[in-house]
């Protein structure tokens, strides 16, 4: 019988250049393991990794509880969340952090060139567990494993020619191997030769990819444009991997000038895929005159419409629940309408802070205790009403999330016996919510206080207790009253 892996008795060790993060390694040197490295990470959420650089191998990190951040010090951080994946490439710097809300747990799978290229000798695996990679395992995945080796010889090279730190939106950060370092005509050749003798769809579709980045980034933007017309789209075929090559397509035509069509090629990876999503993003913010309303015209699919509407709200700084209240009306669940809520939330709690609203008003309010009443304008109306419509919709299958933030809207209000009614209704069975939940339990009962006396303080260390340690609130000893070492005294406001 096969003996199975109990992660939870792997010892744990302490990453180098990492604070607060635990890893058992399930498959790697350790275990005799030739061929690939999967490492199950537990980071604490106020944990996280120095910024570093693997040389010779992808990272590619799966969480699977919690969230972490995702930083390669070019872009904005990414928030990975549970069920979705990034990759750090070969000799790309980046970093892993906690959200600082929860902690989180990941998967990291890693494997090097010359482990592909094992495997395509048919070279003896050791590691029993490793059955998968089999010489038959080898010899039927061969071609796959051809192109994989290929793309690790390639990836080190992968970054933009340019002289300047900035080039079309693309950071330059003088590395040595860059796409101009290479023979130009003779990847070219590979590739072109590989992509004619593959008979597999999404192999010769990974190939002319390549193709395609190549002409970019080494700035040959009319063959970049020919080589997506001549060898991506006959393949017809358009999974992920087709939007990376659009990618670069429309990244070719605004090299070319053609910047309203380019735009609208960068809409299309922003809409169909989910790790292209901010950088297409930014490559449409990079020019001042993105027709928004072009996008929802050309929209193709219900998503694409909804992602129209999502970027039409959202560079909307004003009131962006207009456009949200546009994709509710035919998808209700959409996750663009809860981004577009989100933000419009944002936007109201500015008006409910100290900081924002400035000292004189926050001083000369009536009542100063978090948080400040917020001005019932057209806006905050606005926004509630949406809130209570969709918590009435019967269409709507996922009502935590409108359940929730209309709680949060009337506590912002101060009306908290209606915050906590809404509170209720969040089902606790759900883990998306159930942490919000409990935290925002929290902060109900804590606002609502005139006065914190030490009735009030015995409530906050027993009931609460563990939702103020979760946020770092509470560093006192476990017998010390957190309140009562913060302040002597009870605190009136």
């Amino acid at each position: 019988m096969k003996e199975k892996i109990r992660v939870a008795q792997i010892s744990a060790s302490v990453l180098p250049q990492h604070d607060k993060c635990f890893c058992r390694e399930i498959y790697g040197p350790r275990s005799g393991c030739n061929t690939c490295v999967v490492t199950h990470n537990y980071l604490f959420a106020d944990g996280g990794a120095e910024m570093h650089v693997h040389d010779k191998s992808e990272h590619i990190f799966y969480v699977i509880k919690g969230a972490i951040k995702y930083n390669n010090g070019k872009d904005d951080p990414v928030v990975v969340n549970a069920g979705e994946s990034i990759v750090a490439h070969p000799g790309e710097p980046h970093e892993v952090t906690g959200t600082g809300n929860e902690d989180a747990e990941y998967l990291v799978f890693k494997a090097t060139k010359a482990q592909i290229d094992g495997l395509t000798k048919k070279q003896a695996i050791t590691d029993q567990r490793l059955s998968f990679a089999t010489a038959s395992w080898a010899s039927k995945h061969h071609q796959a494993l051809l192109y994989l080796s290929y793309a690790k010889y390639l990836e080190p090279y992968m970054i933009v020619v340019s002289n300047n730190e900035w080039l079309y939106g693309y950071s330059y950060y003088g590395y040595a191997n860059n796409a101009g370092a290479l023979d130009y005509k003779k990847v070219q050749t590979v590739l072109q030769r590989s992509w004619a003798a593959e008979t597999d769809r999404e192999l010769k579709l990974r190939y002319s990819y390549q193709m395609v980045r190549l002409a970019h980034y080494t700035r040959r933007y009319n063959e970049a444009v020919e080589f997506f017309n001549r060898y991506v789209e006959p393949l017809k075929y358009r999974p992920a991997m087709y939007y990376y090559a659009l990618n670069q397509y429309a990244g070719a035509l605004r090299g070319l000038g053609y910047t309203h069509a380019a735009n609208y090629d960068f809409f299309r990876v922003f809409a169909n895929t989910k790790n292209l999503k901010e950088n297409a993003l930014n490559s449409i913010r990079f020019t001042s005159d993105a027709d928004y309303t072009y996008f929802l015209e050309q929209a193709r699919s219900a998503n694409e419409i909804n992602d129209a509407y999502l970027l039409l709200g959202y560079m909307s700084f004003s009131n962006p629940v207009a456009m949200a209240e546009k994709i509710t009306e035919t998808s209700p669940d959409a996750i663009q309408a809860k981004v577009l809520i989100a933000r419009a939330i944002n936007q109201l709690e500015r008006k409910c802070n100290p900081v924002w609203v400035g000292k004189e008003k926050a001083l000369s309010a009536k009542d100063r205790r978090y948080p400040l009443v917020a001005d019932e304008d057209g806006f905050f109306s606005q926004t509630l009403n949406l809130l209570l419509k969709m918590t009435q919709n019967t269409q709507v299958k996922e009502t935590d999330f409108w359940n929730l933030t209309t709680a949060y809207l009337y506590f912002l209000k101060k009306d908290f016996d209606a915050s906590k009614t809404y509170l209720a209704k969040v089902n606790e069975k759900n883990s998306k919510y159930k942490n919000q939940k409990e935290l925002f339990d929290a902060y109900i009962y804590l606002c609502e206080q005139t006065t914190v006396t030490p009735t009030v303080e015995k409530v906050l260390f027993d009931k609460y207790k563990d939702r103020i340690r979760d946020e770092g609130f509470l560093t006192a000893p476990d017998d010390a009253p957190f309140f009562q070492i913060q302040h002597p005294r009870p605190i009136s406001v």
